[in-house]
């Protein structure tokens, strides 16, 4: 049995107005739009190869990166990979 915890609504939203752009997350329905470029932290669930990788290899304070799979089993290419891993 897996442990989870839940934060109330307003919490969450205080700790996203605390995080200010040092966090930022791509999910379903995110349109390509604008990508903080001093983001530290990303957490994309679903994205493009091409356009993804192109933001995220411009985005020089970049530390931590997770790419996640939803149920759609989207798979993680492993191009992306190798050319966010060269910069």
């Amino acid at each position: 049995m897996k442990d989870y915890f839940t934060v109330h609504d307003l919490l969450h939203d205080l700790a996203e107005k605390v995080a200010g752009n040092d966090c930022y997350r791509i999910q379903r329905g995110w349109a390509g739009g604008l990508l903080p470029q001093d983001v530290r932290h990303l957490y994309i669930k679903s994205y493009d190869n091409t356009v993804i990788t192109e933001r995220i290899l411009k985005l020089e304070n970049l530390r931590t990166l997770i790419i996640a799979r939803d149920r759609t089993n989207m798979i993680v290419d492993e191009t992306v990979f190798e050319s966010i891993l060269k910069k």
